[in-house]
């Protein structure tokens, strides 16, 4: 029992708790399935209730009331082709950092280690910086001082531009208790969940043993081989020796069939109270799945991002935003009924438990035979030379 939380789908690691505590008596410690929770120390506490006000999980509540309008949404691409070949999607987060950060600004954001075990928000006072920010991390970074340092930043009157999971965006506006500052543009991303920090070390570890290399770059989202969608680029390196690449189809990495199969989620995410519209941030960026269907004409293969302004602040920055990229709207309903996770939180598979069960006790290759095997090989096929569009045709066919 904790009296933060009392199960752990209670907590969803945003570090809200311990970024307001003023006597630091909270600390965000890793169970065994590496996830973070908070920690309260046996002494030093005040009972002022702070790190209870601040949990957006205990707060949750639509932004604007239940039945606040849709928010407008757009299709993006960046208008620099080496700026959209480097990030995951359409280059969204980019753009509105451009249009937003004129001068005395910080951008806060996920960054991966160099040794691409973990990942941590920090923040950047100069867009060269920005780099460290782009492409997807499919895990949760720790959030650290960030909250408290965004605070700081927002009362010397700096610009704030905060990214984040949808949790962390809500994790900011808690700590904030309530305050609302002008100068904070708050970006959140259109979510899964966050898979287990075990199952990814544990993944890397395997690749590390099988090519008697080291994992020097981890790329979940490349374009290079495949294009545009989930692939992986994974390099490993020997001293002295020659540099391996693997270029994994995303649906036949264990690692991101094991994320998609939603086998090693936080608990948390299942029952995510962020996953829905209205959202608590200005804007939310995202993969515009579906963009084959709705607005094939801007579907090159090479990203395309999919945002929602959901607030007159977003709005108003769009102009700035269009300086930068291309900008399409888009009817929202359809945008939303393409991204799941903007609807509702991705249900748990009923082998979650008996999944990361194994994981602790099993070597990994045992895992990829029993769980994570690549799909059959005219799957495999299809997903790397047929559209979208076929791919679902086809499937549509099987299902009959």
């Amino acid at each position: 029992m904790n009296s933060l939380y009392n199960e752990p789908g209670e907590c969803c690691g945003c570090g809200a708790c311990a970024n307001v505590c003023p006597c630091g008596c909270i600390s965000m410690a890793r169970d065994a399935e590496e996830f973070a929770y908070p920690e309260k120390a046996p002494t030093g506490c005040r009972d002022c209730g702070l790190c209870i006000r601040a949990c957006p999980m205990k707060s949750a509540q639509p932004p604007g009331g239940a039945h606040a309008p849709m928010p407008q949404a757009f299709a993006l691409y960046h208008k620099d082709k080496n700026m959209l070949e480097n990030s995951s999607s359409g280059g969204a987060f980019t753009a509105i950092a451009q249009a937003f950060c004129d001068a005395g600004y910080a951008v806060f954001g996920a960054s991966i280690e160099k040794d691409f075990r973990n990942v941590n928000h920090a923040h950047v006072t100069d867009l060269d910086g920005l780099s460290a920010f782009r492409k997807s991390k499919y895990l949760q970074s720790d959030i650290g001082n960030t909250y408290r340092q965004a605070r700081d930043f927002l009362e010397s009157g700096k610009k704030v531009l905060f990214s984040g999971l949808p949790c962390q965006i809500a994790g900011l506006k808690s700590f904030l208790l309530g305050k609302d500052y002008p100068n904070l543009l708050a970006v959140d991303l259109i979510c899964h969940g966050v898979p287990s920090p075990l199952v990814y070390k544990k993944y890397l570890c395997y690749l590390e043993s099988k090519y008697k290399k080291e994992v020097v770059s981890f790329d979940f989202k490349n374009k290079e081989k495949y294009g545009w969608g989930t692939n992986v680029k994974i390099e490993l390196a020997k001293h002295g020796g020659a540099k391996k690449t693997l270029h994994n189809v995303g649906a036949d990495d264990p690692f991101i069939i094991a994320f998609l199969s939603r086998l090693c989620l936080r608990p948390s995410c299942h029952a995510c109270p962020f996953a829905t519209i209205p959202r608590t941030s200005d804007f939310t960026i995202g993969d515009f799945w579906g963009a084959d269907e709705i607005m094939p004409h801007l579907d090159s293969g090479r990203g395309l991002s999919l945002i929602l302004a959901n607030t007159e602040k977003a709005r108003g920055l769009l102009p700035d935003v269009g300086k930068f990229s291309y900008v399409e709207e888009v009817d929202p309903n359809e945008a939303v009924k393409h991204n799941r996770n903007l609807r509702e939180p991705t249900p748990a598979n009923p082998q979650r438990w008996r999944f990361m069960d194994d994981v602790r006790a099993r070597p990994f290759g045992e895992m990829i035979h029993d769980y994570l095997g690549p799909r059959p090989a005219m799957r495999r096929l299809a997903s790397r030379f047929l559209s979208k569009k076929a791919q679902r045709r086809i499937k549509a066919i099987l299902k009959r």
